[in-house]
């Protein structure tokens, strides 16, 4: 398998991981200015950048053993945030709402505590609806 073949496997495994295939063609968008630049003709001063599919931001990666080629910029936060947010609060209360009037007996409840059971190797747990 020669660099090339390795490269586009490992942009397809990126954009698998990303959800996007958008860079996987080589170009990308200046937000700035409207252009397309694609990643063998243009340098990092031609930025900034961003994948036309997602609109996140991009990178410029100029490469010696690889082909220069875009990819999708780290996330600089964490994918899950600490806490609920208020739209999970919201629909989380929603959904418990709806299964409470539509089947009563199901004793719906949020946030219910489950113990471990070291016996049969459960941690403690604590799903967001239980019914």
């Amino acid at each position: 398998m020669d660099a090339k073949e390795k490269l586009l496997r490992r942009l397809d495994l990126e954009a698998y991981q990303t959800g996007c295939f958008g860079l996987v063609g080589g170009w990308a968008k200046n937000p700035l200015s409207g252009k397309r630049f694609n990643a063998l003709q243009c340098s990092k001063l031609d930025g900034p950048f961003m994948c036309e599919s997602c609109f996140s931001d991009a990178i410029h990666r100029r490469c010696i053993e690889k082909i220069d080629h875009f990819a999708h910029q780290a996330r600089h936060s964490p994918a899950v945030s600490k806490g609920e947010t208020q739209l999970h609060l919201n629909c989380k209360n929603e959904i418990l709402s709806a299964l409470q009037s539509l089947y009563p007996a199901g004793k719906w409840q949020a946030e219910r505590q489950y113990p471990a059971k070291p016996d049969k190797k459960l941690k403690e747990r604590r799903p967001d609806l239980s019914g």
